[in-house]
């Protein structure tokens, strides 16, 4: 896979997440912006990478923690507390993995949401 394929598959797998990441919010919240759920997806990728790199080898208790962490990121992103960035977050997964699975029927195998664990 070259550079262009690359660059290709990292933005398309960002305006997945974004897009996730932004109408949960919209349903959750009432509001949003496309720029903050475009930040909220790139830096909690950022995040989830980091958090996955120290706490990621334990048992269960890694994926956890580094899930907390980054509902924690989600939480400051957006207004109205923990629960409300919890919906949020599921919203997006959901709303990832099905544009995922969309995506990979259409033979874009290699791309995944960006910004949304696990998607």
């Amino acid at each position: 896979m070259g550079l262009r394929d690359s660059l290709f598959t990292f933005a398309i797998g960002l305006v997945v997440g974004a897009a996730g990441i932004h109408i949960g919010a919209l349903l959750v919240l009432g509001e949003s912006a496309v720029q903050l759920a475009f930040f909220t997806a790139l830096g909690g990728a950022v995040v989830w990478t980091i958090a996955r790199h120290f706490f990621g080898w334990v048992p269960l208790l890694g994926i956890v923690l580094t899930f907390i962490i980054w509902l924690g990121f989600v939480n400051g992103q957006y207004s109205g507390g923990l629960r409300e960035a919890a919906k949020i977050a599921g919203i997006a997964w959901v709303l990832s993995i099905g544009a995922d699975f969309i995506l990979h029927l259409m033979g874009l195998k290699k791309v995944h949401a960006i910004g949304v664990p696990e998607a």
